[in-house]
């Protein structure tokens, strides 16, 4: 999932930027070339040079056919749409919207996403618009998406005071201020067959789904997932009516599907439309990875099924289907994703939610997400690799930390000097190699709706 030595700038052939020397910094101020958001885990840092060794040709990716045809999009997309976007009223609106990595007022560099949502056409949105030259450059990325400015104008109208049904939040939150996620009034459905055995393999081991959504319980003990209501597949498979009468029973919540396979494979679409789900005001869907049992269900399911049903599944229609039920953030996987990449993505966007992960405290959605997708390493597996998690903080049961059961201390009960604890965290030597996540990764989920909400 990572690119080691080379960032997908590099791959795409975009400009180097050169420091500025002592004097057109002090002439040019701000308009001095930045450096690169460090909120996006140098995924777009640099660019191409020659003395890297990288091609831009789709040539120097290895074996991942995926990363090359995608980046051949992203390069087709910058030599369509590019120009319009280069326009000069397009560029200057952009410039002050986006906020260019490379500092704050204190002279820190810059973490925070944009606050930009797009508006695409619906026949643009299976592309990857976040990766378009004007964004990349500018080390950036639009926070969400949307399907037009009224629709997103309903979600704000929606959501800006409380629920719906609750007229004593009328006229309560400032206008602007986030909307908030109940966490006592979220639920779950996580892996509802129980298709995911995990992977015991030496050199790419993985728990199983289950197993990732218990670490986020004992990891993120702030957002109480322990308390959710819902159905794990261990104890039995949802029917099509507790899926409906869970949804409908939020009020101020959200809902959580993490598993194998495509949703809508287990609620069908033609279920989902006619619902009120108003309550989810946070819905995310962390699926799309598949396995030898999983894959061979599914295929056994679409033959039954027609073709127009089949294309209610997809990516943006689910978003779609969703918005029309009353969910007011809906994040979904843009293509077929991975158990490893979807595991990061939990433990990383419900750690941010949180505040166990970044140095921020508790991250209000849009910018979980970007945090979720900024990952410079692979996420520890617990029982198996003893280092300190990406984003500062310490996996319990590592070396280390308290819940270690094998002793992380010397003689005396001192911590020797080759501890993890002594080291500073997420700071990896000098001989590890810079990784940044690919971008088949790191673009493929996105979130639809508004991304100003904060779980509490």
């Amino acid at each position: 999932d990572f690119h080691v030595g080379k960032t997908v700038s590099d791959l795409l052939g975009d400009p180097r930027p050169t420091p500025a020397t002592g004097e057109e910094a002090a002439t040019e101020g701000a308009s001095a070339p930045p450096v690169v958001a460090a909120g996006l885990g140098d995924m777009f840092a640099g660019g191409s040079d020659a003395a890297l060794g990288v091609l831009t040709d789709g040539a120097d990716h290895g074996d991942d056919s995926m990363e090359a045809e995608l980046l051949a999009i992203v390069k087709d997309m910058d030599r369509l749409l590019g120009p319009a976007l280069a326009a000069p009223p397009i560029r200057a609106a952009l410039d002050r919207f986006l906020p260019r990595a490379g500092g704050d007022d204190d002279g820190e560099p810059g973490t925070s996403a944009s606050r930009m949502t797009l508006l695409p056409d619906v026949r643009l949105m299976g592309l990857p618009l976040e990766l378009l030259a004007a964004f990349r450059t500018r080390g950036t990325r639009p926070v969400a998406r949307d399907f037009s400015i009224h629709v997103l104008a309903h979600r704000r109208l929606e959501y800006a005071n409380g629920a719906a049904d609750d007229p004593k939040a009328k006229g309560g939150p400032a206008p602007g201020a986030p909307t908030e996620v109940s966490s006592a009034d979220m639920c779950m459905v996580i892996d509802p067959r129980n298709e995911d055995t995990g992977s015991t393999a030496k050199e790419n081991p993985r728990p199983t789904v289950l197993e990732a959504m218990d670490s986020v319980v004992s990891e993120v003990p702030s957002i109480n997932a322990g308390a959710w209501a819902g159905v794990k597949g261990s104890e039995r498979i949802p029917s099509v009516g507790e899926w409906q009468t869970m949804l409908r029973q939020r009020k101020s919540g959200g809902f959580l599907y993490y598993g194998p396979g495509r949703l809508l494979s287990h609620l069908p679409p033609d279920r989902l439309v006619g619902l009120d789900a108003r309550g989810c005001r946070l819905v995310m869907l962390v699926d799309q990875a598949d396995n030898d049992m999983s894959f061979r269900r599914q295929s056994k399911v679409n033959s039954t099924r027609r073709a127009a049903a089949l294309m209610l599944e997809r990516p943006v229609e689910a978003a779609a289907l969703w918005t029309l039920a009353g969910g007011g953030a809906v994040v979904v996987n843009q293509w077929a994703s991975s158990f490893h990449a979807n595991r990061r993505l939990v433990m990383r966007f419900f750690g941010a939610l949180g505040g166990t992960r970044g140095d921020a405290g508790p991250m209000q959605v849009g910018d979980a997400l970007i945090f979720a997708l900024s990952a410079t390493m692979p996420e520890p597996v617990p029982g198996v690799e003893d280092a300190p998690v990406d984003g500062g903080s310490k996996r319990p049961g590592s070396a280390g930390s308290k819940g270690s059961k094998k002793g992380g201390k010397g003689k005396g009960g001192k911590s020797p000097k080759t501890s993890p604890s002594n080291s500073r965290p997420g700071s990896p030597g000098p001989e590890v190699p810079k990784q940044s996540l690919k971008a088949r990764v790191a673009m493929n989920p996105v979130l639809y709706g508004v991304p100003s909400m904060l779980l509490s």
